[in-house]
């Protein structure tokens, strides 16, 4: 594809793949800092929309819509603070393989690719008052 940062201040782009791991719309990713993501709109994130991966975020009052892979992802099971009054609208599919192929090719480890409102490894998070609609088998 057409990249304008090639041949700009000695700079090349070496690699450029599709739906590269750990590209999420909003991602906190080992913050030490306690935060909040609240009343944010994601729309159509080819991968996960909400992700939060071993930090303390209070999620509340978000709309994420037609994400690929899984609306809010807490991704470690370290994931402490509160998921609350969410609007979670899926496309009913997956950022990986249809139905049937959807969970082999992680040998039982989803790792929330197959297209869930809310996927949580541990249970620290209160997840409540969310709404999904639209997603894995809804």
């Amino acid at each position: 594809g057409l990249n304008l940062a090639d041949g700009l201040a000695k700079m090349s782009v070496v690699h450029q793949g599709t739906n590269q791991i750990s590209r999420y719309a909003l991602h906190a990713h080992h913050s030490l800092a306690e935060m909040t993501f609240q009343g944010n709109a994601i729309l159509y994130s080819p991968r996960n929309g909400i992700v939060v991966h071993n930090s303390r975020v209070h999620v509340t009052k978000n709309v994420v819509l037609g994400a690929d892979g899984t609306g809010i992802f807490l991704e470690d099971s370290t994931e402490t603070a509160p998921v609350d009054q969410n609007f979670l609208i899926g496309n009913g599919g997956g950022s990986r393989g249809g139905d049937d192929g959807r969970f082999s090719s992680s040998g039982g480890v989803d790792m929330a690719h197959g297209g869930f409102g809310i996927w949580a490894r541990g249970v620290y998070a209160m997840i409540s008052n969310n709404q999904a609609e639209g997603h894995f088998g809804v």
